[in-house]
């Protein structure tokens, strides 16, 4: 028979086709986990890629059950690796055909987002099972009501994190209890719930803490002020605040001695606001003041990024009529702690 090059295109079509379809039946047989360590056959190039899940890319899937959404700045500084090295990573775990992790829903669903800051990544189903093989147990997360405020509180509880990386000093110690009962209202159990579980900054020396009972991430969805007491307003939960410590709250349903309450809103200005607002509340509590803490962090739609860094453990808090200061320091204001410095160098 005469050789015939449409017969070889034809035939090689074929082949390719059989050897895609006999793929993917064999991996219809095992879990999505098994099967994504394993090659696949990509239609666009006819060819079939070997796709190895690293021990690293393990340690990678890992943060998820501690910080829910992750860009690659962030998952780089919490592994101490590389950037660029984290994000190839991420982007090879978010293909199709391994599918561990999926960008977030919000830059799913809106392909705009995707070009302000970073992208985030979520884990997925298949990330979750082969996170359930290596005996770490994560509970499939449900979508956020605000995901503005979801990533700006992740990234405020990672910096924590960042900040104790490498550090053989102290250790951020991280608790269950997120809802603090104040008491009866109309006639229901009342609570205060704070954005985060509770955690502690610990001193492995002689494990003295600071804990961090509550934290809220405000993001300017709410005024500062409000003359309704049952709507969400800075200044009412100021007088939440107020009202568990005078009451000894915290101490006795948490058993925490040395706290802090961080307030982290979006820019200066309105960190400021929040200032007046708790020195106008305490005037006659001035002793009060002291527990409460403040910081900026932009969010998601701000002009500037977030920074990928430790500052929320190991740069100053702002306080009202207080000194600033450092949660990763013992006894020492953030003037004191500069002179220190500029004396060493």
């Amino acid at each position: 028979m005469p050789w015939c090059p449409l017969c070889t295109v034809v035939t090689f079509d074929i082949l390719r086709a059989v050897s895609y379809f006999h793929c993917m039946d064999g991996h219809s047989q095992r879990s999505r986990s098994r099967a994504s360590t394993e090659s696949y056959f990509n239609p666009r190039t006819g060819e079939f890629v070997e796709r190895h899940i690293r021990d690293s890319d393990i340690d990678l899937l890992k943060l998820f059950a501690r910080h829910r959404y992750l860009s690659a700045p962030y998952a780089a500084a919490l592994l101490n690796r590389s950037e660029q090295g984290v994000s190839r990573r991420l982007r090879s775990l978010k293909e199709k055909d391994v599918g561990l992790v999926k960008l977030c829903e919000t830059q799913r669903e809106d392909r705009n987002l995707r070009t302000v800051g970073f992208l985030y990544y979520d884990i997925d189903a298949a990330g979750i099972t082969l996170l359930a093989e290596e005996g770490v147990h994560i509970v499939p997360p449900k979508a956020p009501k605000n995901f503005v405020h979801a990533l700006m509180v992740h990234q405020i509880i990672a910096s924590f994190a960042i900040g104790a990386v490498g550090r053989d000093d102290i250790r951020i110690v991280y608790e269950d209890n997120q809802r603090l009962l104040l008491g009866q209202r109309n006639g229901k159990d009342h609570y205060m719930i704070s954005d985060y579980p509770r955690f502690a900054i610990e001193r492995t020396a002689d494990g003295k803490r600071r804990e961090i009972p509550s934290i809220e991430a405000d993001t300017a969805s709410e005024p500062i002020e409000s003359y309704d007491r049952e709507r969400s307003a800075i200044c009412n939960k100021f007088d939440d605040y107020i009202y568990a410590l005078e009451n000894g709250l915290f101490q006795k349903q948490y058993d925490v001695r040395t706290f802090f309450i961080p307030f982290i809103t979006r820019n200066e200005r309105r960190m400021q606001s929040m200032m007046d607002c708790l020195a106008a509340k305490t005037e006659r509590k001035k002793e009060l003041r002291r527990y409460f803490l403040f910081k900026t962090h932009p969010t998601l739609k701000s002009r500037e990024n977030p920074r990928a860094s430790g500052h929320m453990l190991t740069e100053p808090w702002k306080r009202v009529g207080n000194a600033d200061l450092y949660l990763d320091k013992e006894n020492t204001s953030a003037r004191q702690q500069t002179d220190q410095d500029k004396d060493a160098h």
